[in-house]
């Protein structure tokens, strides 16, 4: 054994709870077995190339050099490389998306939402790799894609019950707002992943301002759960958004113009 320390992997696992963890088993921490800890290393390495250069050329070679194992040794922790992929991404999705939240701690609804997609920008800066290779194969695996429906319920249900607490919604059946929940996450995260995962030029303007993002995202949001602007005093002072979003509030209420 020898190489797996490197720069990339130390940063990973500083500001990574998955990396972590697989830090965590490769020490035996927890008193975890040599086969434990081996898989581990295993999962690590193949983690640090996907979170670098997604799929791309990934092979089980490369996976057991960055390792530092021999290439049979892999064989005697997973069946193939599809197998390792796919728990891979499944327990970075475990680790970095279920435990994320689309509702953060806020003051109100609109901040909350804002600080939701914070943590989202967190997370597709630091694994956006590894995610457009989720996007890839969650419509060719199945055991991805249940994954995947797994992490977008969770986010639904969350969003759902947001509105209920922000509205006062009563009598309304769960599967309603679930659905909501379901639609306005599935809108916002396709201009997610076309921003920073497509990397579409039309939508590069604003595309390394992750406040900016951040708040237009929330702005979305807010307007999609509600069917209204959040409050222009809750968005930050002099962006773009803050002047658009502003203009757009005034003209559904004309009277407070006036009153300027």
């Amino acid at each position: 054994m020898d190489p797996l320390p490197n720069a990339s992997i130390s940063a990973l696992v500083a500001d990574s709870r998955y990396a972590r963890h697989l830090a965590g088993q490769m020490s035996g921490e927890d008193g975890e077995t040599k086969r434990l800890r081996t898989r581990a290393r295993l999962k690590l390495a193949a983690l640090a190339w996907l979170v670098e250069n997604g799929a791309t050329d990934l092979t089980i070679t490369s996976i057991t050099c960055k390792a530092g194992v021999a290439s049979g040794t892999f064989y005697t922790h997973f069946k193939d490389l599809r197998e390792m992929i796919v728990e891979v991404l499944g327990e970075l999705m475990e680790y970095e998306i279920h435990l994320a939240s689309p509702i953060g701690r806020g003051e109100t609804a609109f901040d909350a939402i804002r600080q939701g997609f914070r943590e989202e920008m967190r997370i597709v800066r630091r694994f956006g790799k590894a995610l457009r290779t989720i996007m890839e194969l969650r419509t060719q695996d199945p055991d991805i894609m249940r994954m995947w429906g797994d992490v977008s319920d969770k986010w639904a249900s969350q969003l759902g019950q947001a509105v209920r607490r922000s509205v006062g919604m009563t009598g309304i059946d769960d599967r309603y707002l679930k659905f909501l929940g379901a639609a306005t996450s599935a809108m916002v995260d396709e201009i997610v992943f076309r921003l920073l995962l497509d990397k579409f030029e039309t939508l590069n303007a604003i595309a390394d301002d992750d406040d900016d993002i951040a708040e237009l995202y929330a702005i979305l949001r807010y307007r999609l759960l509600f069917a209204a602007n959040p409050d222009p005093e809750e968005l930050t002072v002099g962006k773009p958004l803050t002047r658009i979003t502003l203009s757009a509030h005034r003209l559904r209420n004309p009277h407070e113009a006036e009153d300027d």
